[in-house]
């Protein structure tokens, strides 16, 4: 998430290149980590840490 490319697909406005394949990519890319992110969150609680 803390990614350059990331960074600069947040970077466009209304269409500037919004749907540029690889900024698909990376937001696929963010979702996934994001779930990875809630995996281990959810986890950890199980143990109370």
């Amino acid at each position: 998430m803390a990614s350059w490319e990331y960074a600069f697909s947040m970077g466009f406005g209304r269409d500037g290149a919004h749907d540029h394949p690889l900024l698909a990519e990376t937001r696929a890319r963010t979702e996934q980590l994001l779930e990875r992110h809630r995996n281990l969150k959810a986890r950890l609680a199980e143990h109370d840490l």
